[in-house]
């Protein structure tokens, strides 16, 4: 008998996903000083975009940490995914690569999104 169920895999990349984004959590409150206005008007359920502004490379490690309440899926740049480890990683936190602008792949994911 095992000592855990993997028979939900669902569960556990949710697990994989609360992990990653405590240990963000945890990381950007060791090296930054940020605070988070406006969180309280996500709401819980139901598709939304949130777009940041993009100061750095560290912006969706920003929003993973500060939007506790549901999962937030990220659109990376395709050569992110050529990197074997990363590109494990990137599918597991839920991200969209894109090859062409990233106007044409915000279109491309928001159309995903709201078919859902």
């Amino acid at each position: 008998m095992s000592l855990y169920n993997f028979n939900n895999w669902r569960e556990i990349k949710v697990s994989f996903y609360k992990f990653v984004t405590k240990a963000f959590k945890c990381f950007v409150n060791i090296f930054y000083k940020y605070k988070v206005i406006g969180a309280e008007n996500i709401p819980d359920e139901g598709n939304i975009i949130i777009a940041a502004n993009h100061k750095s490379n560290l912006d969706p490690i920003f929003l993973a940490a500060a939007i506790e309440n549901r999962e937030v899926a990220a659109i990376a740049k395709k050569e992110l995914f050529k990197i074997k480890p990363l590109a494990y990683i990137l599918k597991k936190l839920n991200a969209k690569w894109y090859q062409e602008s990233w106007q044409c792949a915000l279109m491309k994911v928001s159309n995903d999104i709201f078919r859902l």
